[in-house]
């Protein structure tokens, strides 16, 4: 309404009562007195109304997005996100609306306003997703420290690898994937994912841990970890405690670089790295195998050749040294040898025309052939160390050449030249040495301890550890060079001593009195 409308309808009250001098007095008092106090009141309330507003909203702002602390929402997982600008940490609903209502509370005058004023807060808050944040320097650094060199080598290969976990929980759509030489960080990760996104994010789309026979090599990337890691606890509690954060630096790391595919070829300043990364894209199946077949072979005409599974071994070998996947299933390898003019008898199953250049082959075939038995029947195992001992000794005693190699060398040749077993890359199961029975040597030593047992009159329970370390000092003072190892003895030691006589890691003395009347029992 304008001044005119007002002007008018002034006029139009006075010629109404005009006649009427109580009304026109009643009507000069109005507008002469009350209006103005009126309107004075009615200011002041807009004004205390548009203050308190502002006082809201500024509250609002400032609790959830104040710089020192930030809230987000996931809401596949219905759960909230408090960010103190170092971690990323989830927080409790009921927690967070105590945080919200003691906060307002220390303002009198929004006191009267607390009810929509935190469920405004947690509807911003919950419109706020969690991967909508950037994270601090401060938590970009925490997650680049820990995992390197822990886990990777360096940080841009760390950077790298957020970088695809980024691109897997936006599920950008990526022609290629990731080989990730460890199953154990693959799975942790993965489990990890589904607890807080359930089916909505599966890594194992992208990241792999396993080549196929039939993978297109030309469309995998390599991510290596440090060869002598397992996801230590260590690895594994950290991962456990800040996976917000590594989630959150992931996406970022995304984002900013578009994905993956473009950090790698546009941000990656190491060109050794880059290369390895993208090994397969720049090799073809061809160019690698010539390579491995010209290092590990040299052709001779009526030689007598090598095995298709010591050849297989050298190809694992060669593919390790690389720090590359195996990509041709052993069927698929045999064909590519007999297509590289090579020539292949049946009757023999071995390559006849080529000589290894791995001298230590023809070392570990005789050793093999001389010392080694395997098979499903046999309920004995030797660690890989053990093992490297006796292939020393022997190569020594019978003049056969023995090259400087590592435990992770001999474990392969066991493995995939006669393919036995292992557990842990560590114990090699179902096969018996010649030249160190365990199970009959700590059968024969313990024989001995059970029967000064026997002399002594020793009247008590045996632990069973008490009972290694009377072994240990037996073989020691018979001047035995080998003795099994306390996992081995505690696993196997049932075999020797019957269930009966066995409790609670303690042998029972009856076995040993046992022992010694049987033993008194049969001198005529």
């Amino acid at each position: 309404m304008n001044y005119e409308n007002l002007s008018e309808q002034l006029k139009f009250t006075y010629e109404l009562y005009k006649d009427d001098e109580v009304l026109l007095e009643q009507l000069s008092k109005y507008i002469m007195v009350q209006l103005p106090l009126l309107m004075t009141n009615k200011k002041e309330k807009e004004e205390k109304k548009r203050n308190l507003e502002t006082q809201k909203n500024s509250f609002i702002n400032n609790f959830i997005y104040s710089g020192v602390e930030e809230y987000f929402y996931l809401r596949i997982a219905d759960i909230f996100i408090n960010y103190d600008g170092e971690h990323f940490k989830i927080i409790n609903g009921s927690d967070l609306v105590a945080k919200i209502l003691k906060t307002i509370n220390l303002n009198k005058e929004l006191r009267i306003k607390k009810q929509p004023i935190k469920n405004t807060i947690l509807k911003k808050i919950k419109a706020n997703p969690l991967f909508g944040g950037i994270p601090n320097t401060y938590t970009i650094q925490h997650v680049l420290n820990n995992l390197t060199p822990i886990i990777f080598k360096n940080k841009n290969l760390t950077k790298y690898f957020l970088c695809v976990l980024g691109d897997s929980i936006l599920n950008k759509q990526i022609e290629v994937k990731h080989y990730i030489n460890s199953c154990e960080l693959v799975k942790f990760v993965g489990d990890t994912l589904y607890d807080y996104f359930k089916n909505t994010i599966k890594i194992n789309k992208t990241i792999i841990n396993n080549l196929s026979c039939d993978t297109k090599i030309q469309n995998i990337r390599l991510i290596n970890l440090n060869s002598n890691v397992n996801v230590t606890n260590y690895c594994k509690n950290f991962i456990d405690k800040y996976i917000l954060d590594i989630f959150v630096v992931a996406v970022h790391y995304s984002n900013r670089y578009k994905n993956s595919e473009i950090f790698l070829k546009n941000s990656l300043k190491s060109k050794k790295l880059k290369n390895y990364i993208g090994y397969f894209e720049n090799n073809t199946t061809e160019s690698i195998f010539s390579n491995y077949f010209d290092k590990n072979f040299t052709k001779i005409d009526n030689v007598e050749g090598v095995s298709k599974n010591e050849a297989y071994y050298l190809w694992i070998n060669y593919l390790r040294e690389l720090e590359i996947p195996d990509f041709l299933c052993f069927n698929n390898f045999v064909s590519l040898m007999k297509k590289w003019h090579v020539n292949y008898s049946e009757d023999k199953c071995k390559f006849i025309n080529i000589v290894s250049n791995f001298k230590f082959i023809k070392t570990f075939r005789q050793f093999s052939e001389d010392t080694i038995t395997t098979g499903v029947n046999i309920d004995d195992e030797y660690e890989i160390g053990e093992l490297m001992d006796l292939i020393k000794e022997w190569s020594t005693e019978n003049n056969y050449l023995f090259e400087s190699i590592n435990e992770q060398t001999l474990l392969s040749m066991f493995q995939h030249i006669l393919n036995i077993e292992s557990q842990n890359n560590k114990t090699l199961k179902h096969i018996r040495c010649d030249l160190w029975d365990k199970m009959e040597h700590m059968t024969d030593i313990l024989e001995e301890v059970f029967e000064e047992y026997g002399i002594l009159e020793l009247n008590q329970d045996k632990s069973i550890y008490s009972l290694y370390q009377d072994y240990c000092d037996k073989a020691t003072i018979k001047s035995e060079i080998r003795v099994v190892s306390k996992h081995y003895f505690i696993k196997h030691i049932n075999k020797v001593i019957p269930e009966e006589y066995l409790n609670n890691k303690c042998i029972s003395k009856n076995y040993w009195v046992k022992e010694s009347l049987n033993t008194s029992c049969s001198v005529p």
